[in-house]
């Protein structure tokens, strides 16, 4: 590796960093809908087992 390798390099790595970065958040974000998701469902479950054992 030469100095002249050296901004390159530099900049790969910044690069890489933030598709990283943009990464994690995109997972994070598919995570919060999925447990926003499971709590609807939560709730509706618990509302039926509610149900079910007033007429059951």
């Amino acid at each position: 590796m030469t100095s002249d390798d050296i901004p390159s390099v530099a900049l790969s790595l910044e690069t890489l960093r933030r598709l990283v970065e943009v990464g994690f958040a995109q997972v994070n974000g598919q995570i919060a809908l999925l447990r926003q998701e499971l709590e609807q469902v939560n709730a509706q479950h618990a509302a039926l087992r509610s149900g079910w054992s007033r007429t059951g």
